[in-house]
C-alpha cells in the first residue's frame, strides 16, 4: 500500500472525525459529489487504507470510517451507499452501527450475523 494512498485516507478520516465533533450532522452526512475521473485504485484497497489509518485517529468509529471511505470513493469516481442501523437486543441497550456498500456488497463495517434495522433518511 502506497504512502500517498495511506496519507489521503488518514487526512480524510481526520477531516471527517473533526467534522463529526464540530459540525451539524446535516453538513457532515451530506453525500459527496462524484468525481467523473475514476481511479485505478480498487475499492478494497481504499477500504483497507481506512482500516489501517484508523489506528492513528482518535475515536475512529464505524460512522467516521464509513463517511471517510464514502468521501474517498466519490473523490475517485466510485459510488457507495452509507447504511445506518440500530438494534435493541433483549435486556440490552440500544446499539447503532454504520457500514458502507459498493457494487452490491459490504466493503466496510460488515455487521456480520447481527441484524440491524436500517434507518432511512
Amino acid at each position: 500500500m502506497s504512502i500517498a494512498l495511506l496519507l489521503e485516507a488518514w487526512i480524510t478520516l481526520w477531516g471527517v472525525r473533526l467534522g463529526l465533533w464540530l459540525l451539524p450532522w446535516r453538513i457532515v452526512s451530506r453525500p459527496p459529489g462524484l468525481n467523473r475521473a475514476g481511479s485505478a485504485t480498487s475499492i478494497e484497497r481504499w477500504s483497507a487504507a481506512i482500516r489501517t489509518v484508523s489506528r492513528f485517529v482518535p475515536s475512529p468509529t464505524c460512522l467516521a470510517q464509513a463517511l471517510a471511505l464514502r468521501r474517498l470513493l466519490a473523490r475517485h469516481g466510485r459510488v457507495s451507499i452509507l447504511n445506518l442501523g440500530v438494534r435493541n437486543p433483549p435486556g440490552g441497550s440500544l446499539q447503532a452501527h454504520a457500514w458502507l456498500e459498493a457494487d452490491g456488497r459490504v466493503i466496510l463495517g460488515d455487521p456480520g450475523p447481527i441484524a440491524y434495522e436500517r434507518l432511512h433518511p
